[in-house]
């Protein structure tokens, strides 16, 4: 453009001719700017819907993930959610008892692909964030730092990693929330999807059936064990049993 922008376009040449021989051409220039634009969306959603359902088929189909071992199933989860979605930071948090501050269970920073735990988040130090977290929804805050569900943490967390847009999903068991998983961006604000959305409920899902799976091991270890305990138990009292009988017939 005459102000040193440039743009897309698309370019058709019509070739205008005087007694056979062709003297120039009529060139009609037209902006394609929103057509490309709408092209790199679908290409963006096309390449997200990939991502997310490789990323929930290795979910679904790692069973390592319900071994009972709490610590390696969270590292796998918070990986697959920070690849998938693309996001800088993902964590898995859970409330403390009558729900006074959230504990961070398991955090992945993908700029360094390490993972960190035990941050404490009282709820009186971030009042209108635990209101919001009452309400049981999923906390969609495409700015932040300036959202008022979110806007709290902007001086000491989100400004100074450079966080600008935060998707938090509740993590329930037996009907009831016991925590979040929170997906944590880099750079220029991001609008959640819908799809980005639903990817990170199933993800939340996931650690649902991570905990239930890891409770029924417990249940199943502390049978075994009672069962175990009633044998040797029956055990000694069969051997007592001998030995009064045997001293009895002695004397």
């Amino acid at each position: 453009r005459s102000d040193g922008h440039m743009m897309p376009v698309s370019l058709v040449v019509t070739p205008v001719s005087t007694d056979g021989v062709v003297s120039g051409a009529v060139l009609v220039f037209r902006d394609v700017t929103a057509q490309k634009r709408t092209d790199e969306q679908r290409a963006e959603s096309a390449a997200l819907l990939r991502r997310v359902q490789a990323g929930l088929l290795e979910l679904a189909t790692n069973t390592d993930l319900y071994r009972g071992d709490l610590s390696d199933a969270f590292h796998v989860i918070t990986q697959v959610a920070s690849h998938s979605l693309r996001v800088a930071r993902a964590s898995i948090w859970f409330f403390t008892d009558q729900h006074t501050a959230i504990r961070c269970a398991d955090l992945f920073e993908q700029a360094t692909e390490t993972h960190s735990s035990g941050i404490e988040l009282p709820a009186s130090s971030f009042p209108r964030y635990f209101a919001e977290l009452a309400t049981e929804d999923v906390i969609v805050a495409n700015q932040a730092q300036t959202d008022p569900k979110t806007s709290e943490f902007a001086v000491n967390y989100l400004i100074p990693l450079g966080i600008t847009s935060m998707l938090d999903v509740p993590i329930r068991t037996e009907g009831k929330m016991v925590g979040i998983i929170c997906h944590e961006h880099i750079g220029p604000a991001r609008v959640w999807t819908p799809e980005e959305q639903q990817f990170a409920a199933s993800v939340a899902n996931t650690v649902s059936l991570v905990l239930e799976a890891a409770d029924r091991r417990t249940a199943e270890n502390a049978l075994r064990e009672n069962e175990e305990k009633y044998r040797n138990l029956r055990s000694e009292e069969h051997t007592s049993e001998l030995q009064s009988q045997s001293t009895i017939s002695y004397a």
